[in-house]
């Protein structure tokens, strides 16, 4: 007797345990939030994100919807639960029924849900008939853009070198002299030259001081000769005058 009582209760545990499971599958990959009325992906949107909307607009088959860019494939369950795969990403899935819907949202990389149904009935506790179904997807968030680099800085042309400038050599002339009724008027001083060699021995160059010397010393020299010229020539003239009787 007791052995009988302890195969029931092993075989009502089991029982319970196989319940409890099933039921948690059915539900696996997330739990609804009920929202009145009957919304749109944009308006379920969290904000900072933008979700696009395909919409299967009756209640799903088992069959696979192809939409622009990916396909879903519906799985029935029985008459108001089914399942699905795509072949993309999706963020939420919105199951209409009756005046409210069923809000299943994914976190992560969700490309398949199981247990999707629609609102409950309050009036017989039962789920409303499936209206529609849509699947909302979107882009992750855009990564930060990566900073610009900051070009160097050109280089700063060095200023053109100021041409040398050759000062002006000044010349001081020297004035004409008469010296008994001749005028003796100094040449013009010769340019400043480079240095020249004469005979292995390099000879400097004189400046415009030194050289004004020179021209000095020389018209002195030119003076004193003429003088003596001068000279001369009235003692050979009193020489040859003859003497009066």
């Amino acid at each position: 007797m007791s052995t009988l009582r302890t195969l029931r209760s092993i075989t009502a545990g089991a029982a319970v345990a196989g319940a409890a499971l099933l039921s948690f599958s059915s539900l696996a990959g997330a739990a609804p939030n009920a929202i009145a009325g009957n919304k749109s992906c944009a308006e379920v949107t969290p904000e900072g994100l933008t979700w696009a909307e395909e919409k299967i607009d009756s209640d799903p088959e088992s069959i696979t919807y192809d939409f622009a860019t990916y396909s879903v494939t519906i799985t029935k369950t029985d008459a108001k639960t089914f399942d699905w795969t795509a072949t993309t990403d999706i963020d939420a899935v919105i199951v209409k029924g009756g005046d409210v819907s069923n809000l299943y949202t994914y976190e992560g990389t969700t490309m398949s849900g199981t247990g999707l149904t629609s609102a409950t009935n309050p009036n017989n506790d039962q789920p409303f008939g499936l209206s529609h179904v849509s699947f909302c997807t979107g882009d992750d968030p855009a990564p930060d853009p990566e900073p610009e680099p900051t070009p160097d800085p050109e280089p700063t042309p060095d200023p053109a070198p100021e041409p040398e400038v050759t000062p002006a050599v000044q010349t001081q002339s020297t004035p004409p002299v008469e010296v008994l009724g001749v005028v003796i008027t100094a040449p013009a001083p010769a340019a400043a030259v480079a240095p020249a060699e004469v005979l292995g021995v390099q000879l400097a160059r004189t400046g415009p001081v030194e050289t004004a010397s020179l021209v000095a010393i020389g018209s002195a020299f030119l003076a004193a000769g003429a003088v003596l010229l001068a000279l001369s020539r009235r003692r050979n003239e009193t020489a040859t005058v003859p003497a009066e009787d």
